[in-house]
């Protein structure tokens, strides 16, 4: 393994079979040859890094930690081609920076991805055994520490010593490092190694240090270098465990209309107020009528009604076992939001706004609360009678169609169709967890090892110096163009940091970087990333010092309400896929309109109490009055239950409160919990 400090292990651990360069470390053997050599490297160190380079975000990073030197380790992936001359090449540089702008050493660990994880899951392990020995020894008042305690102590020891070196000039001496100290890691997906499940096992096994104080203080410059939805969306119950390396987010949907034929009969100009293909019933009806031959949407009814609204349709099922979870005799399921339709969801209007932390997917009975919604889903409707619907044939002309793609491929659309934008890149899994940088909750120090990696995602040269070496020994660079000198030093440019301030690799357009900004300003995060039902019903152990629950508090959703609500949603759409014209669909919806309103339009008592609690909003935010009896006193809440069960001779062994909830009050509290409710948002019912 190569870094300032080499070790020998890492010929065991790679067995990669590479010759040592012996005449080389003989001539190093020499002072002089040694003096000049450092005084080069120092030379060409300032010609990368010069006096002249104007301030960057180093300036913004305040150093929170100790003043003190420190030793860090570093472990990355690298690719087979990498040899040891190169990775000490790199890994000298990197100190060269590091101890001069941090007073950090840093040992640089080189693994391919085949070896990688087998030997950081050993590391975090071995640090694991060493925490719990000592605590044990801690708990038995142990005075005689072992010699593993004594060595994991002095893997943190920071106090600053200097030593004078071969030349007699006085030096900093840094702390030695430890065979298994891990500070700062890579996190990703390797081969068939998920990134998602090594992040969610590493936080399980407590292997990794919470982030949220270095990035809300002194390492907050990376909100303004690493996209803000993939910093909210690698939360794990609100807490950072890792920082994702900034890259292109997603892909937009864009809606195609054809130029040629729009422009026959309406002005180019007015398609800047086209937003939805709802807005293009009046060109659509003239394509049906006029062109006969051409479809006027390469889409699916089904598809287009999607993206309407937020449908809030919960599947009740068992848990995955294929059991019930069955309390004090009462059963308890597992809940998944589906998405599919239903009477309640949340109607879609600006979607550039449909992202977590800026809206909040209310419970809306949608037919009877959004005239926006009613219109649009009557507009689709139409569409389908009409049959405008249809899938794109090989020579067919099409008058609408969809696409999914960045705007550098929408530009390839453009001169036979206009281009709007219908939908923004959302964050996927891959964009979040297939490349990060992580702590190790066994660091030396959680704020220098944040140091370097801010760094790493804030300064152009030392990303660059990571991912492509050493300047005109490994690479050249001519007009943002790199161009490789050897494959010496091969490095993933996805897993060496912030993609968006190193050059684009050999074969990339120069400007794939500002595209790619430019999509991560809008990309969305899904307002319900993070979120599952099951998670949010919680279970209060016992307290006896609890007067009013003594024996422990389960919440479970209101399963008669989802019932209801779905045997409505079904009723519903059994009765549209009834109707045999758009005016019985025109109909219909006016019904329907009426019959969940909670107003006094609606006579069915029975309906409307249950929309009004299913989408009781307001009163769950603001909270409930409390009801009292004719003497004042409180009246219990219907929503809670107590169970209580006896034993053979009558005695009372368990008393436990079940508190039911409706699936908007589960919702919400998470909102709550995570902060995730936008600034001024109040509810509409």
């Amino acid at each position: 393994m190569c870094g300032l400090l080499v070790s020998d292990d890492r010929k065991e651990t790679r067995r990669r079979g590479r010759t040592s360069r012996d005449s080389l470390t003989t001539q190093m053997k020499k002072k002089w040859m040694s003096l000049i050599l450092a005084l080069a490297v120092v030379v060409g160190m300032l010609s990368l890094f010069g006096c002249g380079e104007k301030q960057d975000a180093l300036d913004e990073v305040a150093d929170s930690a100790s003043e003190s030197a420190m030793t860090l380790t570093m472990y990355l992936v690298t690719k087979e081609e990498t040899t040891p001359e190169a990775e000490k090449l790199v890994s000298d540089a990197i100190n060269k920076i590091t101890k001069s702008e941090f007073k950090t050493q840093m040992k640089v660990l080189f693994y391919t991805e085949d070896e990688y994880y087998e030997v950081l899951d050993a590391k975090l392990q071995q640090n694991e055994d060493i925490q719990k020995a000592k605590e044990e020894a801690k708990k038995n008042k142990d005075k005689d520490k072992t010699q593993t305690e004594k060595a994991t102590e002095s893997g943190a020891e920071t106090a600053e010593e200097t030593e004078t070196n071969e030349y007699g000039i006085v030096v900093t001496k840094y702390p030695p490092v430890e065979d298994y100290q891990v500070d700062i890691m890579f996190l990703g997906t390797l081969g068939s190694t998920s990134g998602y499940d090594k992040y969610l096992k590493y936080i399980d096994n407590g292997w990794l240090a919470s982030l949220n104080t270095e990035i809300n203080g002194a390492s907050k410059v990376l909100k303004s270098y690493v996209s803000t939805a993939l910093l909210s969306a690698v939360q794990y119950n609100g807490i950072n465990y890792a920082i994702p390396n900034n890259n292109p987010i997603g892909t937009y949907t864009y809606m195609l209309v054809n130029k040629d034929l729009y422009d026959k009969t309406y002005h180019s100009a007015e398609i800047g107020n086209v937003k939805t293909v709802m807005d293009l019933s009046d060109f659509l009806k003239d394509v049906k009528t006029l062109y006969p031959d051409v479809l006027p949407i390469a889409s699916t009814y089904e598809d287009c009604m999607k993206d309407l609204a937020f449908y809030w349709d919960i599947a009740i099922s068992d848990y995955g076992d294929g059991t019930d979870t069955v309390i004090n005799g009462q059963k308890h399921h597992s809940y998944n939001v589906t998405g599919d339709f239903s009477i309640i969801g949340y109607a879609y209007e600006d979607l550039s706004q449909i992202s977590r932390s800026k809206v909040v997917l209310e419970y809306n009975a949608l037919l009877s609360t959004s005239q926006t919604y009613r219109d649009n889903f009557l507009t689709l409707s139409e569409y389908n009678f009409e049959g405008y619907f249809g899938e794109e044939e090989e020579g067919k002309q099409v008058a609408v169609k969809f696409i999914e793609g960045s705007a550098t491929e929408a530009a390839a659309y453009e001169d036979d169709y206009y281009v709007v934008t219908v939908g923004y890149p959302h964050v996927q899994q891959q964009d979040v967890y297939d490349n990060m940088f992580a702590v190790s909750n066994y660091t030396s120090s959680v704020s220098r090892s944040m140091e370097i990696v801010t760094y790493l995602n804030t300064n152009e040269e030392f990303r660059n110096l990571l991912q492509y070496g050493i300047p005109d020994v490994h690479y050249t660079v001519h007009e943002g163009q790199v161009t490789r000198l050897n494959h010496d030093y091969m490095m993933n440019i996805a897993q060496t940091g912030n993609c968006f301030i190193a050059y684009p690799e050999e074969g990339m357009d120069p400007g794939v970087w500002d595209v790619a900004k430019a999509q991560n300003r809008v990309a969305v995060l899904d307002p319900l990333y993070g979120f599952i039902m099951d998670n949010e019903l919680t279970w209060e152990d016992p307290d006896p010092e609890d007067a009013d629950h003594p024996y422990g508090t389960y919440t479970a959703l209101r399963e008669d309400l989802i019932e209801e609500i779905s045997k409505l949603s079904k009723q519903f759409l059994s009765e549209l896929n009834a109707c045999q014209s758009y005016e019985e669909v025109e109909d219909l919806v006016t019904a329907w309109r009426w019959k969940l309103s909670t107003g006094a339009k609606n006579t069915d008592s029975a309906v409307k109490a249950i929309i009004e609690e299913y989408t009781a909003t307001s009163s769950i935010v603001e909270g409930d009055e409390e009801e009292t009896d004719e003497n004042g006193d409180p009246v219990p809440k219907e929503t809670e239950s107590d169970t209580t069960q006896f034993d053979e001779q009558g005695n009372i062994i368990i008393v436990q409160t079940v508190k039911y909830m409706t699936p908007f009050e589960v919702y919400y509290n998470w909102l709550s919990k995570y902060n995730y409710i936008p600034a001024g948002w109040v509810a509409s019912s």
